[in-house]
C-alpha cells in the first residue's frame, strides 16, 4: 500500500452497523462498507455527500480530506467526529474546490437523491484530477420491481395498490433516477469517466428484510429523536443473535441482478 493509500478498517461490518444504527440502514450500509473497503484510495480525496460522516467512520482508519454536504446542520455533526481534515457546504450541485483538487472521489447512496445528476457528474470530474478513482453505490432501474409487498399485491390481483405502494416508497425514499448499469456506462462516459468494474448487490431477498426492517425503524427513530442515538443497548445485538438474521444478506456477492449498483470508474486523462 502506498503512503498516499488511506487505510481501511478490517471490522465485521454488520456487526459494526448493527450496534449503532436502525436496521434497515445496517443491511445495506454494511453491504457497502465491505465493498468500500476493498478499494485502495490515493489521497487526496473527497467525500460527496459525506452527511454526519459515520458512513466514512465506519469504513477508513484514517481522516479524509473533505466532506461535502447540502446540510449545514448535518455537516455540524460530522465535525464532532473529526473524520474530515475540511468539511464544506454545497449548493447548486457546485462543488466548492478547484479543478483538478482530488486523486480520488467517493459517494455512497447520494447520486439517485439529487435531481439533476448531469451537473453533479460534471462537477465531480472537474475537481478530479486525471486518471482519478471515483466510486460511487446508487439505487439501479430494478428497485421498485425488487420490493416485496407491492408483489404480495400483485398476486392477490392488486395491480393497483402495487403501483401506488412503488410510488409511495420511491417518494419516501427521495428517489429521482433509477438507471439500469447500461444507462449509467453512457451517462459517465459523456461527463469523462470509465467504468473499470460495477457489480449489482440487493438481492430481491435482501429487500425484502430491508423493507420490512423499515417499519421496525419507527421504534430506532424515536430513540434517536429523545436520546440522540438509533441503539440504546448495543450488547443486544449479540444477546439476540440479530446479526443471524441478516449475514445472508451481508454476505451476498456477485449476484446476477440487485436493486443497488456500486461503480468504479477512472476519470480520463486529459
Amino acid at each position: 500500500m502506498s503512503t498516499n493509500t488511506i487505510k481501511t478498517r478490517s471490522d465485521d461490518y454488520l456487526v459494526t452497523h448493527l450496534k449503532e444504527m436502525a436496521w434497515h440502514r445496517a443491511i445495506i450500509r454494511s453491504m457497502e462498507a465491505k465493498f468500500f473497503s476493498r478499494l485502495s484510495l490515493e489521497r487526496p480525496i473527497l467525500d460527496v455527500g459525506c452527511g454526519d460522516g459515520h458512513f466514512a467512520s465506519a469504513i477508513f482508519a484514517e481522516t479524509l480530506d473533505a466532506g461535502i454536504d447540502v446540510s449545514e446542520k448535518i455537516l455540524n455533526e460530522a465535525r464532532q467526529i473529526n473524520m474530515y481534515k475540511e468539511l464544506k457546504i454545497t449548493s447548486d450541485n457546485n462543488i466548492p474546490y478547484p479543478d483538478a483538487s482530488f486523486l480520488s472521489v467517493f459517494s455512497n447512496c447520494v447520486i439517485e437523491h439529487i435531481p439533476d445528476q448531469e451537473k453533479t457528474l460534471s462537477e465531480i470530474a472537474r475537481v478530479m484530477k486525471p486518471n482519478g478513482t471515483f466510486v460511487f453505490s446508487t439505487t439501479s432501474h430494478l428497485f421498485e420491481s425488487f420490493l416485496w409487498i407491492p408483489r404480495v399485491f400483485e398476486k392477490i390481483g392488486l395491480k393497483g395498490l402495487a403501483g401506488k405502494y412503488r410510488k409511495w416508497f420511491t417518494k419516501i425514499s427521495v428517489h429521482f433516477h433509477y438507471r439500469s448499469p447500461e444507462e449509467w456506462i453512457e451517462l459517465l462516459g459523456k461527463h469523462g469517466f470509465e467504468v473499470t468494474s460495477w457489480k449489482y448487490y440487493m438481492s430481491r431477498e435482501a429487500v425484502k428484510a430491508f423493507e420490512i426492517s423499515h417499519y421496525y425503524g419507527v421504534f430506532f427513530l424515536l430513540c434517536k429523536k429523545l436520546f440522540g442515538k438509533w441503539i440504546l443497548f448495543p450488547s443486544l445485538v449479540n444477546t439476540l443473535n440479530i446479526d443471524r438474521c441478516f449475514r445472508k444478506y451481508y454476505e451476498e456477492d456477485d449476484i446476477k441482478e440487485g436493486a443497488d449498483l456500486f461503480f468504479v470508474c477512472k476519470r480520463k486523462g486529459s
